[in-house]
């Protein structure tokens, strides 16, 4: 699947701000089909967005957000418009989700030769 790093990604700086990407829940299936992360302002959490991606066949698709619509409040709604707007914003959070799921496939891997 994927060449992950085996560490997470760091932080990420953006302008003033510094965001990190965290794992929301453990999932049941292992490796799970789709892995969510929440995106977050650095002591900011009400800056902060859920993102998910599916996996198909061991390939990581597209990166999503709730839609704007669905935001429930001006910060969040902020948060998805940076996200968007951020190339490398848009690269940290996916490396953050390649990341979980190499370990989701990382254990799953162990499981079976056990």
């Amino acid at each position: 699947m994927i060449d992950a790093d085996p560490r997470p990604p760091e932080l990420f700086k953006l302008a003033s701000h510094e965001y990190l990407a965290y794992e929301v829940a453990d999932h049941a299936e292992h490796p799970p089909r789709s892995i969510g992360v929440r995106l977050e302002r650095q002591g900011s959490p009400k800056f902060s967005v859920y993102c998910t991606a599916s996996c198909v066949r061991g390939k990581l698709g597209y990166v999503q957000t709730p839609d704007i619509a669905q935001a429930d409040s001006d910060e969040e709604r902020m948060t998805i418009r940076l996200f968007y707007s951020s190339l490398e914003l848009q690269s940290f959070v996916r490396d953050s989700i390649e990341y979980c799921y190499s370990r989701y496939e990382t254990k799953a891997r162990q499981t079976r030769v056990a």
